[in-house]
């Protein structure tokens, strides 16, 4: 157990000596990180318990095409059990993201630290379960989802960063998994 702590804090140290690599080495690994530089992935993960369990899972995957603007896909899969009913059902599908800094670190303009103010907005095709009165199942159904609002990014290093998300469902549709308003907290590396 010592000699694997050891290589761990000889090579956690030597991969940050900057010294270490040659400049041949540095150039080849810039080279080739180089494309992925403006990707950033991550989403969010929610859970919830009591007669209801509500289970999220929405990995996402952001490109940024401008330092204030950037958009991806992801996909979004809910688990909902309701003990009172006897029911469960599963919701699974895809969305397209976008995000626009409003305000880039408030910490260097008005000296609080927080990093960016954004608006937000997601597009999600869901693929969900119809339960009638008697909650039987009558099938599944595409529903569309337009979500929209704002909230923080604190970044993380220089890809990743956290957001917390105050969202509304616009479209209401009355199948709709969500109830407004949204809290959502994600975190991209």
């Amino acid at each position: 157990m010592l000699t694997i702590f050891t290589i761990f804090v000889l090579t956690t140290s030597f991969g940050q000596d900057e010294d270490f690599y040659s400049s041949e080495q540095k150039a080849e690994t810039k080279k080739e990180h180089k494309g992925l530089d403006k990707w950033s992935f991550g989403g969010n993960f929610w859970m919830g318990f009591g007669s209801t369990t509500y289970i999220e899972l929405s990995p996402v995957a952001m490109y940024k095409l401008h330092p204030r603007l950037m958009i991806g896909p992801g996909a979004t899969y809910i688990y909902q059990n309701y003990r009172n009913w006897g029911i469960s059902s599963s919701t699974y599908g895809v969305k397209a993201i976008g995000t626009f800094s409003v305000f880039k670190n408030l910490n260097e303009s008005i000296h609080i630290n927080i990093g960016d103010i954004i608006l937000h907005s997601e597009y999600e095709a869901l693929n969900i379960e119809i339960f009638d009165m008697n909650f039987d199942s009558m099938g599944r159904r595409w529903i569309d989802n337009l979500l929209v609002g704002g909230g923080i990014y604190q970044p993380l290093g220089d890809r990743g960063g956290m957001s917390v998300l105050l969202l509304f469902d616009v479209t209401q549709d009355p199948y709709s998994p969500y109830t407004n308003p949204i809290l959502r907290l994600g975190f991209y590396f």
